[in-house]
């Protein structure tokens, strides 16, 4: 049987970014090889983040080719079902946690090319401890994830046909509010060095060519932004419309692909 076309997406683009994600990360440790620079924090961290990613990769990779993913909800058979819920919550917790992770690595980069002023600092140090808080708050969302159901079993028993009905917390309102945390964090590490970009003593044209590099992580942002809209769209979808009668969205929904999108475009 063919498979649908958004399973091959899902695959072809997670193999894609997996590819070029560990050829960055080999060729940064090569590269401080070379000019015999120390490998530290924000090299392991970031090392780290993929070696987690690369579960999650492998997962998506399996449940689209095996149709576990690719398929109607209502075209399921509820073995498959089950298998699809685990799929997707072992992906919310290792995403989750690897956007912490890269978070980390950025800043302790920052840390490392930056001749530091006080104003920086403060700045940095801010950043740090609301990752830290994002850090723990996900493992508590992870927790939550798990324990959004009463028995936690529920979570991947609870039929497509009645999905939605099954939370015992606002599900919607816990990812949208970590959704919108990691999206201002984003942002603020992304702002973080322009100042001290600006204060290079080098041509205009050259600061802006260096604060344009450090920009294209922008990218991240962006995946941050379509990743929230689609968490949205399918939540309020499973919880207002009729389950009955109703097509609705083939797995993999766009918030799995675009949450490994956004986790490994931030480790690039």
């Amino acid at each position: 049987m063919a498979l649908p076309g958004a399973t091959i997406k899902s695959i072809v683009v997670n193999i894609i970014l997996l590819f070029v994600s560990s050829t960055t990360v080999a060729l940064r440790f090569a590269a401080r090889r070379k000019v015999a620079s120390p490998i530290k924090w924000d090299d392991w961290t970031i090392l780290f983040a993929l070696i987690c990613m690369v579960g999650g990769c492998m997962s998506a990779v399996w449940a689209s080719s095996t149709g576990v993913q690719g398929v109607l909800w209502e075209e399921y058979t509820y073995d498959t079902w089950v298998k699809y819920r685990k799929v997707i919550l072992v992906n919310i917790i290792i995403s989750h946690f690897v956007y912490g992770v890269v978070k980390i690595s950025v800043l302790l980069f920052y840390r490392r090319i930056f001749t530091t002023s006080r104003g920086f600092n403060i700045f940095w140090y801010a950043l740090q401890v609301a990752n830290a808080i994002f850090i723990i708050s996900d493992f508590f969302v992870s927790k939550a994830v798990l324990f959004s159901t009463n028995p936690v079993s529920d979570s991947w028993t609870t039929p497509p046909e009645t999905y939605g009905t099954h939370f015992v917390i606002n599900f919607s309102a816990m990812l949208t509010s970590m959704s919108v945390i990691d999206i201002v964090l984003d942002l603020g590490i992304l702002v973080l060095p322009i100042p001290m970009i600006w204060k290079l003593h080098l041509p205009q044209g050259k600061r802006l060519s260096i604060a344009a590099i450090f920009m294209s992580g922008g990218f991240c942002l962006v995946a941050s932004i379509f990743r929230l809209y689609y968490i949205q769209l399918l939540v309020n979808l499973s919880l207002h419309m009729p389950p009955r009668g109703w097509s609705r969205t083939p797995p993999p929904s766009p918030h799995d692909l675009w949450g490994h999108i956004e986790a490994f475009a931030s480790i690039i």
